[in-house]
């Protein structure tokens, strides 16, 4: 069937099996005008199913922002649904429900020549249906354009509620960079070394890289008094839990010192504050290169060492000793002053391999090279920066570390003579070597007077003596290598967050 609609005359074209001997209702594609359709051949009026079809459809369909309910009609007029909006008057009906047979049409108009009569008085107080931009009277695109503006409000709340809450946390937890003489933004430089001190302000850090020093500590001190004890009895026994006891204080401290590095430049570089358990997953992941390249700088030294061992051994020899040795003793000179430099380049490297290892994810050869073009590309303005850093250190150290340490092993001698008395100084003296305080330990050598009389009371006394050196270690390590963290963006040319 063709026919053009009434309100705006586009013509349309409707398939004659798909209108049932009741009619249908559609509607125009282009001003979605409500046009009633007679079955082909119909001269009669529409019955009674029909014509409450259409007032089920036509009632309140404006006033539905949806459209039609069926969103699969995609032909150019489209059937209308079942509503409530009132139909133009149509053909009178008996009592049963059925048109009558006696009562004419109103004017003189013939049913089977004008079965459209009817569209006139619905076009014309049928209000259009509002036009929707980009396809006016397409339902299935109204639908589609409402489902995208729901999104897109839905999206847009989201984004204002994530920008609100980022907002408030920024207000609640400050920079963790803010401090220091340097520019809140820019690059980083040398005059952002006063923040350096921001390793320290954390206590529960300080108290956790404090106890990881004291578990190195001593577990140092014990193997090397097992050094000190065998050595007593078979010599070459002691050396070798000597050295092995080193092992245990370098590998141990560079764990507990990566932990620290790693923390410290994800919180103040990256502006990410990290907890001490993330550093540790972090260092075991990476411990080949965390560990590895301290332990490679002590393999060093230790070889050099064994190796001015054994000419030195030449010196026994009667009569040729002296001799071997006086002649030797240049190349003892040159193997002594190499492995010094080596025991300085690695305090130097300390506070910079860490985040050459965090951001580059090298091992313990790559981080060493890298380690090595640093200097090289950046001598003048790196070691100025170190020195700068050594310096603040130093002074920290002065005047808040050491003050603090002295003090407290002030109160607890005074302590513990005020309340032991004689049994104090003797369950200090009956602690073994290696363990202790600084001096009792690190400074006494692989197996150096060694004390064989301890006491149980000793030991542990001498386990808890350990902790000031922790403590201080923890101190230095933190300051130090956030002072790295800081040359390290430095050097990198990295920018403020």
């Amino acid at each position: 069937m063709q026919f053009n609609c009434s309100a705006c005359g586009t013509p349309h074209e409707f398939p004659d099996e798909e209108i049932p001997a009741e009619g249908i209702v559609v509607a125009c594609s282009n001003c979605a005008a409500h046009i009633a359709l007679d079955a082909p051949g119909a001269h009669a009026d529409p019955p009674l199913a029909a014509t409450s079809a259409a007032q089920a459809a036509l009632g309140g369909f404006d006033n539905n922002p949806f459209g039609p309910e069926d969103p699969g009609a995609t032909s150019a007029t489209e059937a209308v649904p079942r509503q409530s909006e009132p139909q133009p008057p149509g053909p009178s009906l008996d009592k049963g429900g059925k048109p009558s047979k006696s009562e004419k049409p109103a004017k003189g108009e013939k049913p089977a020549k004008e079965p459209k009569a009817p569209k006139e008085p619905k076009a014309k107080k049928e209000p259009k249906a509002p036009k929707e931009p980009g396809e006016p009277g397409a339902e299935g695109g109204r639908i589609a354009r409402m489902v995208a503006n729901i999104k897109a409000a839905a999206d847009a709340s989201r984004i204002a509620m994530e920008e609100a809450a980022g907002e408030a946390m920024a207000d609640a937890t400050p920079p963790a960079s803010h401090g220091g003489f340097g520019a809140h933004e820019g690059r980083w430089s040398w005059r952002d070394l006063p923040r350096m001190f921001l390793g320290i302000m954390d206590l529960k850090r300080v108290v956790l890289i404090t106890a990881g020093f004291w578990a190195v500590l001593a577990a140092f001190g014990i193997v090397q008094w097992l050094a000190g004890f065998l050595g007593g009895i078979f010599g070459p026994l002691g050396g070798i839990l000597g050295a092995a006891a080193w092992v245990v204080f370098v590998g141990g401290g560079a764990l507990v010192g990566g932990v620290a590095g790693y923390v410290m430049y994800r919180t103040v570089i990256e502006d990410e504050p990290t907890t001490v358990q993330e550093g540790l997953t972090w260092a075991r992941a990476s411990i080949k290169g965390v560990v590895g390249t301290p332990l490679v700088f002590a393999a060093i030294i230790i070889g050099f060492s064994v190796l001015m061992g054994t000419v030195g051994v030449l010196g026994r020899v009667p009569f040729a000793g002296p001799i071997i040795w006086g002649a030797v003793s240049p190349v003892m000179f040159a193997l002594s002053l190499i492995a010094g430099v080596v025991a300085v380049a690695m305090v130097w490297c300390l506070p910079l391999y860490i985040p050459v290892v965090l951001k580059e994810e090298t091992g313990p050869k790559e981080t060493l090279l890298r380690l090595l073009n640093l200097f090289r590309s950046n001598g003048a303005p790196l070691i100025g920066h170190l020195l700068g850093a050594v310096v603040l250190s130093v002074l920290g150290y002065l005047l808040m570390v050491l003050p603090a340490v002295g003090a407290a092993k002030y109160l607890f001698t005074k302590a513990g003579i005020d309340g032991m008395g004689d049994n104090f100084l003797k369950t200090m003296a009956s602690a073994p070597s290696g363990l202790g305080s600084m001096e009792t330990g690190l400074l006494r050598g692989f197996a150096g007077d060694t004390n064989f009389g301890h006491s149980l009371g000793g030991f542990l006394a001498g386990i808890g003596g350990q902790l000031p050196t922790a403590f201080t270690l923890a101190v230095v390590v933190l300051v130090y290598y956030t002072a790295g963290a800081i040359i390290y963006a430095a050097i990198s040319d990295r920018r403020k967050r």
